[in-house]
């Protein structure tokens, strides 16, 4: 698509051109559209495959193991997934506590 711009949208770029290369985009690790869409840390299919594959040996190490007391191998973390040990809060807040937080973070709608 070297030579291409926008401005040759709806002529010698169809539509169609523009939304393969929008996808293309997306997943070509490295470009602004797949960072904008998928965040700084994307991996390629080979990166996922290789997590994959060393999850499952590490699995069935674990299970071959003779050591019964061994922690089961935890998994290599993915960008994409969120942490298990996220926690939101501890203990319950008072009413008029949230009340406050409420209005304070609420947008106000539109129209009214």
């Amino acid at each position: 698509m070297a030579g291409r711009s926008l401005d040759d949208l709806g002529y010698s770029l169809s539509w169609r051109d523009l939304q393969v290369l929008v996808k293309r985009w997306q997943r070509t690790p490295g470009t602004a559209t797949c960072e904008s869409v998928q965040g700084v840390e994307h991996w390629t299919v080979t990166e996922q495959l290789l997590a994959t594959a060393i999850d499952a040996l590490n699995t069935g190490n674990w299970q071959r193991g003779q050591n019964r007391n061994s922690p089961k191998p935890k998994r290599i973390p993915r960008p994409w997934e969120q942490s298990q040990n996220q926690r939101l809060g501890s203990d319950p807040i008072p009413l008029h506590q949230f009340n406050d937080w409420w209005d304070k973070n609420a947008k106000p709608r539109p129209g009214r």
